[in-house]
């Protein structure tokens, strides 16, 4: 066969025979450029670095996520409150505020100075015995009188007034707290002793007029005060400062790195479109083996 073939070819005319070999070299030359093209597209770099930057736009979408919901919880003053709006309810903490503002107020009273003064206003009037008497009993004057302040204002306290300026004092804090965070200047936490504390000056405020109501109008000539109650230690602030920082910024950037990476790595890919239904591909719903890369074949 084949020897006949090539007889019949010697007997074509020579213009033929040179055109049959012109095609010749041209399949030839058709064949390596294949072979070459088949090379490059087995060993080319367009795959590894599509599938390495889609990849990692796939590993920083979750922390991205993660780093916007953290950042806008801890800027939420609504979160805030309400985290902290159930603890003024508890007994421990509604004794600790009722101890602190009794004290703020008795403390400023002083109800055996004022019966002492009283007995010696008596004895000057000639009313010795009965401004004896009331010396003696100014020491049990006082403790009851202090009594009934720590009882009313606990009572204050445990009431729906109470919660509610507990609530507003909070607010008010954690406004403050997000500014000092944010470094906005003119901004200012209380701190006392090394502790960030919460201003207790508007229950002063209405626990007094609570008590001018009940006849012990006394507590009207107070001037006004701010008593502090402590919440943690002023230490963490800067921690906290530079954390929320750091936040702030991720928030901005990582879901900025992933939408370039994610672009990229599409781009790069020699099909655009098996990059970018690899790239959008939810982890939880691919079967297994599955990849957030172009170059996976399942």
């Amino acid at each position: 066969m084949d020897l006949g073939a090539e007889r019949g070819e010697d007997d074509l005319p020579p213009d033929v025979q040179a055109e049959l070999e012109q095609l010749r070299t041209e399949v030839a030359g058709l064949r390596r450029q294949q072979a070459a093209a088949a090379r490059r597209r087995q060993f080319g770099w367009r795959a590894p670095v599509a599938t390495l930057l889609i990849l990692l736009g796939c590993l920083l979408a979750p922390l991205s996520v993660l780093g916007v919901w953290t950042a806008n919880q801890v800027s939420n003053t609504d979160r805030y409150v309400a985290n902290v709006q159930p603890l003024i309810s508890e007994p421990s903490v509604q004794h600790a505020v009722t101890d602190r503002l009794s004290t703020a107020i008795t403390s400023r009273l002083d109800v055996q100075a004022l019966v002492s003064q009283a007995a010696a206003a008596l004895d000057k009037q000639g009313a010795t015995r009965a401004g004896n008497l009331l010396d003696a009993t100014s020491g049990p004057i006082a403790s009851g009188v202090n009594g009934f302040i720590h009882g009313q204002i606990g009572k204050f306290v445990a009431s729906p007034r109470g919660a509610r300026l507990w609530t507003q004092a909070n607010r008010s804090l954690h406004t403050q707290m997000v500014k000092v965070l944010s470094g906005q200047s003119g901004s200012a936490i209380t701190v006392v002793n090394g502790q960030a504390a919460l201003n207790l000056g508007p229950f002063i405020d209405q626990a007094k007029k609570n008590l001018a109501a009940k006849g012990l109008t006394v507590v009207s000539k107070i001037p006004h005060v701010n008593p502090t109650f402590p919440l943690f230690p002023s230490k963490y602030l800067t921690r906290a400062r530079s954390a929320y920082q750091l936040l702030t910024t991720l928030k901005i950037v990582l879901p900025i790195a992933v939408l370039i990476f994610l672009g990229m790595g599409i781009y790069v890919a020699r099909s655009h479109r098996r990059a970018l239904i690899g790239a959008g591909a939810r982890p939880g719903r691919r079967h297994a083996g599955a990849r957030c890369c172009p170059g996976h074949r399942p």
